[in-house]
């Protein structure tokens, strides 16, 4: 009893400090290993020691830049060529670990398209998206942006966000 309250407690530490640091952008590959798209998470605050900072904002910060929408106006409206259809995946969890039930997920494509999901029971979502040029497989990129803390603010937080951007995406001009 003791063993699995202190493994409790290790977990949520680690999943509250793995939500302070700023993410690297996540890699949208192909088994050769290409990479077509990032995803990016922006954060609710500018530096770690400010507060605890989540992952998902939509108007937030990357890096110490600000990050969101300002990221689809910094890259002129781009579609980002991907030759396969793309999942993305994931599960979003309260502070404590538990799932957040029907919590929508949106994700910005850097053209100004955009995906919205909600998530199960448990936590887990998924975003089918088509290929956006001419398709080489008939297997789907799966891309896991793996557990996630989402912290929803208040009733105007509508959606957990992510961005999905070329390659070679500029930062938002601060």
């Amino acid at each position: 009893m003791r063993g699995q309250r202190l493994f409790g407690i290790v977990v949520a530490c680690l999943l509250i400090a793995s939500a302070a640091l700023a993410r690297d952008p996540i890699p949208v590959k192909d088994k050769d290993g290409k990479t077509y798209a990032l995803i990016v998470l922006c954060n609710d605050c500018r530096t770690p020691s400010e507060q605890r900072c989540f992952d998902g904002a939509e108007e937030g910060f990357w890096k110490g830049k600000s990050c969101g929408k300002c990221l689809l106006r910094a890259n002129g409206g781009r579609l980002v060529e991907v030759p396969y259809d793309v999942h993305v995946t994931g599960v979003l969890t309260d502070e404590q670990g538990n799932p957040r039930k029907e919590r929508f997920v949106k994700l910005f494509m850097q053209n100004g398209w955009g995906h919205r999901t909600r998530t199960f029971d448990d936590g887990r979502f998924r975003i089918i998206m088509g290929a956006t040029v001419e398709r080489k497989a008939k297997e789907p990129l799966i891309v896991d942006v793996g557990r996630l803390i989402d912290q929803q603010k208040d009733n105007k937080d509508l959606y957990f966000a992510f961005y999905y951007m070329s390659p070679d995406f500029q930062p938002c001009p601060d």
